[in-house]
């Protein structure tokens, strides 16, 4: 908790009205979009067809534990009902 209160401090001298809330968005947001950031390096050095050694390694400390929940949510939306009945696809 005293971690949450210095960066509440912190945030409240840019932001008077910061509170925690807001200070924990703040911290996921910015926490998110380095883990994309660094997600996408990954995925184009290894669209580019580079040898598994010239690999893209990430440097976030928390990037191989939310790999997985953003790999399930990138499968997730991946996933498409299909449409086409039986006979479309026969013909």
């Amino acid at each position: 908790m005293q971690a949450w209160e210095l960066l509440k401090d912190k945030l409240q001298e840019i932001e008077p009205e910061a509170n925690f809330a807001a200070t924990k968005k703040k911290i996921e947001h910015i926490m998110r979009s380095a883990f994309k950031r660094e997600h996408k390096k990954v995925k184009e050095s290894k669209r580019t067809g580079v040898e598994a050694n010239d690999v893209h390694v990430p440097n976030l400390w928390y990037y191989n534990l939310l790999l997985p929940i953003f790999d399930k949510k990138d499968e997730q939306s991946r996933c498409g009902v299909d449409t086409l009945s039986r006979d479309e696809l026969s013909t």
